[in-house]
């Protein structure tokens, strides 16, 4: 057997198990057990309302390698309450590396599913790998997010593998967002990945800092009270992004939307919470245009910003403005009106102008913080609700898309695929469809349960004991499958749910003829073809048009070629169903591996002598 694949690493421990061949799990140094390790720990949930589509955000965290995504899942899933303990990746103790060669590597090798609730908001997360090697890992993940969130280092700015992930996300049209990490090093200056963002990563679209940093020295504390120089109101906007440095540490940010400054310099562990408040308090709007007009009062206040700090912040504020002044004309109307729109211009306007923008692909906006010392985690949850689209903003793929047009016949605005897939009222009557419709983006196999079928729903409900057809491997019959059991996933751990509704990212288990990159869809009546009654009562036959015609072929990702080839061949008979097994398990997993029979014919001298006499 031949073996073709784009991995240059060796094959997961689990396919050691499947051969029956023995593997040191100790190296692994979590304190579970390694039953547990692999998701024994199954969690019940006594009952489960399917959340309102508006109240789902599906984000990605797609980045260069090392560069914080496994760390910013980590904080984000503990402040949400669904952990209560912060692992480290040093430590190899985080959820979402949960694999032995993920935590003695310390790197992501596989992307992993999380959820969290927030603000009454369901956030599915989506932890990608960040090396080269595992690029269609990311590749498969964004097919079915409806965002992404690059993470940069403040050090280093926008790295290769950046490029990479970026072009993958704007080919699916997915609006980001860019969370600068690792403030709190020394050598960390947002202005230079802001200049690294436009020279690397141009754009037509505007890179708008919404977090504006706050270190030690901007602060009125008595540790540097010092170092404040209360006349100096310079605010050249590339001195604002100040280094951090021995003198002056990263402790909050000022959200330029509210300007409200959030402060974590009194915080001595995670559970510390930050202080937050308003810099608009206080400051005298009809007489302010310097620092030196701001009440006295208010840069006396110990741990809020000094007035040169609060006039960089109106600065920076103002550039915001301007910015969404020139890309949104009612935005503009009423922020031309004002004398100081800095200071005047209502936060509920600039948020509905700001989400219009990132929406529209105009703006990509910035955010700050440090993952590893629990800063800014918070607010980039709050932007996430607030900013990022629902599923009914996001475009759907072409194959869900045909395998809906198939089932009622047309769409609202029916046009050529692609055009249909963006067009928000074919979205709307996909959303609303009781036809239960799905797209398989990973499979992973749990040696209790089988294998595990990770999904996202575009339309329909699914529960436990469903029948569910595969509309992507056979045309002429569909043979129908139970899904034994809903799980939403939490790194390795499972969480069994009474339901799930359209935007939703699952499990299911019990489905055993799915591949990753499938279409799942209804189970017709007629198992001959898809016969299908469209609105005036006359059937539809389309079994072969459904994945034959149109722009994307059945596979929806973008598979590269192989550039590792390998033979292996069984060691005896008996390991021959074995080897089968686990190469059929690796090919449902991964669309990039392929393998293929060579048969080898053995000839024997006397025989072809005998033949030929």
């Amino acid at each position: 057997m031949l073996i073709h694949s784009n991995l240059r690493v060796l094959p997961s421990s689990k396919w050691f198990d499947l051969l029956n061949l023995k593997y040191d799990y100790k190296r692994c140094r979590h304190a579970h057990t390694y039953a547990q390790h692999i998701g024994s720990n199954l969690k019940a949930k006594i009952s489960v309302s399917d959340p309102p589509i508006a109240t789902i955000r599906n984000v990605g965290l797609i980045a260069h390698i090392d560069a914080g995504k496994t760390t910013t899942t980590e904080r984000m899933l503990y402040y949400a309450r669904r952990i209560h303990y912060l692992g480290e990746v040093d430590h190899g103790d985080t959820v979402t590396d949960y694999l032995p060669e993920e935590r003695e590597r310390g790197i992501s090798i596989v992307t992993a599913s999380a959820s969290l609730s927030w603000r009454n908001h369901i956030i599915h997360l989506l932890d990608t790998p960040g090396h080269v090697d595992f690029t269609f890992e990311v590749e498969r993940s964004l097919t079915v997010l409806d965002s992404v969130a690059v993470i940069l280092d403040a050090v280093k700015g926008v790295q290769p593998q950046t490029h990479t992930v970026c072009r993958q996300a704007h080919r699916y049209c997915l609006p980001c967002l860019i969370y600068i990490n690792k403030m709190d090093r020394p050598m960390a200056n947002v202005d230079l990945c802001l200049r690294s963002l436009s020279k690397q990563l141009p754009t037509k679209a505007h890179y708008m800092p919404i977090h504006w940093p706050v270190f030690s020295h901007s602060l009125n504390t008595d540790n540097t009270s010092s170092l404040i120089n209360a006349s100096n109101t310079s605010t050249s906007l590339s001195n604002k992004y100040i280094k951090n440095n021995g003198t002056s540490q990263f402790v909050g940010l000022v959200d330029l939307t509210t300007m409200q400054l959030k402060n974590w310099i009194s915080c001595n562990g995670p559970d510390d919470v930050y202080t937050s408040s308003d810099l608009f308090e206080g400051i005298n709007t009809a007489t302010v245009s310097h620092c030196s007009h701001l009440p006295k009062s208010k840069s006396s206040i110990k741990n809020t910003l000094n007035p040169s700090g609060i006039q960089e912040a109106l600065s920076a504020r103002m550039q915001l403005l301007s910015t969404l002044a020139d890309i949104d004309d009612e935005f503009a109307d009423k922020f031309l009106q004002l004398d100081r729109p800095d200071l005047l211009v209502p936060s509920d306007i600039v948020h509905k102008s700001l989400k219009k923008a990132i929406l529209s692909f105009q703006v990509i906006p910035v955010l700050v913080g440090s993952s590893r010392n629990n800063i800014g985690i918070q607010p980039l949850l709050d932007f996430i609700v607030d900013y990022l689209p629902d599923p009914s903003h996001s475009n759907i793929p072409i194959s869900i898309l045909k395998v809906y047009k198939s089932l009622k016949s047309t769409l609202p605005n029916p046009s050529d695929l692609l055009k249909a897939s963006r067009d928000l009222d074919n979205r709307r009557s996909i959303l609303s469809s009781n036809f239960p419709i799905m797209l398989v983006f990973r499979i992973c196999f749990d040696p209790h349960r089988g294998p595990l079928t990770l999904v996202r729903i575009y339309s329909g409900v699914i529960t436990p004991g469903s029948q569910i057809a595969n509309w992507s491997r056979y045309k002429d019959i569909h043979l129908p499958e139970k899904i034994l059991n809903v799980f939403q996933l939490n790194g390795d751990s499972l969480e069994v749910v009474n339901s799930a509704g359209p935007g939703s990212i699952i499990a299911l288990s019990g489905l055993q003829s799915t591949y990753t990159g499938d279409v799942l869809g209804p189970v017709l009546n007629s198992t001959k073809s898809r016969q299908v009654e469209n609105s005036n009562g006359t059937e539809l036959n389309d079994t072969e048009e459904i994945f034959d015609n149109g722009p994307e072929s059945p596979s929806v990702f973008q598979v590269s070629e192989p550039v590792v080839y390998a033979a292996v061949e069984p060691g005896s008979r008996s390991e021959i169903n074995a080897l089968e097994h686990a190469l059929n398990c690796m090919q449902r997993e991964d669309p990039s591996f392929h393998v293929s029979l060579a048969f080898t014919i053995v000839v024997f001298h006397n025989y072809c002598i005998d033949e030929m006499n």
